[in-house]
């Protein structure tokens, strides 16, 4: 039932594009009540992923990919995890190359070995079930050829946080958890806020050195 709701609430998401409410989604109602709260501040040590580099040079690869914007998403997602060499040459998941991407972010931090571990290995026994259940809903998925993977990313974004070894324990994080855990698109909404928090760090450093 779990994998089932997670899917058609990501069918919504990669398909509607930047129009879509995340507010509409059953789970997702209260998105606007955690804002201020991140990943980054709920668990301090959560790895960002993300490749400034690899970003601006799929997004330019990608620009014209396909007519819809979940071609564009799996245009996008296989760029970037081909780029990272996290794919092998028969296109699937290579699980231990991703698990060693992930402990270098975290600086091959021992406290995460089994946490990461474990997001990834229960994501690859539910992804195929949550893929199946995605054509089902969206036949248009069969256009792209990455679709595994994009569930795979998804899902192990989501548990590398319910995971975290390091969690704040505080009434706003507790709110986040409990948020992601209702809400099937988290952490793509309601997650992420790496730019506000560095930001937010400018704004603090500036105002030391105005001081």
């Amino acid at each position: 039932m779990k994998s089932f709701i997670l899917i058609v609430a990501l069918i919504n998401f990669v398909s509607a594009g930047e129009n879509f409410d995340p507010s509409k989604v059953p789970g997702c109602e209260k998105v606007k009540d955690i804002k201020g709260t991140s990943l980054k501040t709920c668990c301090e040590t959560y790895p960002n992923l993300h490749d400034p580099d690899v970003m601006k040079e799929c997004s330019s690869t990608c620009a014209s990919a396909g007519s819809s914007h979940i071609e564009k998403k799996c245009c996008w997602t296989k760029c970037a995890m081909t780029a990272k060499k996290l794919i092998k040459d028969n296109g699937e998941l290579d699980t231990e190359a991703l698990n060693n991407y992930i402990m270098e972010k975290l600086e091959k931090s021992e406290a995460w070995t089994e946490p990461v571990k474990k997001s990834i290995d229960d994501c690859v026994k539910e992804a195929p079930d949550m893929l199946a259940k995605w054509k089902e809903k969206e036949p248009t998925v069969e256009k792209c050829d990455f679709a595994l993977n994009m569930v795979m990313k998804h899902c192990v974004l989501r548990n590398l946080f319910f995971n975290c070894p390091s969690k704040t324990s505080s009434d706003k994080c507790t709110e986040l958890e409990e948020f992601g855990k209702s809400c099937s698109l988290f952490p793509q909404v309601g997650g992420f806020a790496f730019k506000k928090q560095k930001k937010q760090k400018k704004k603090e450093s500036d105002g030391d050195d105005e001081e």
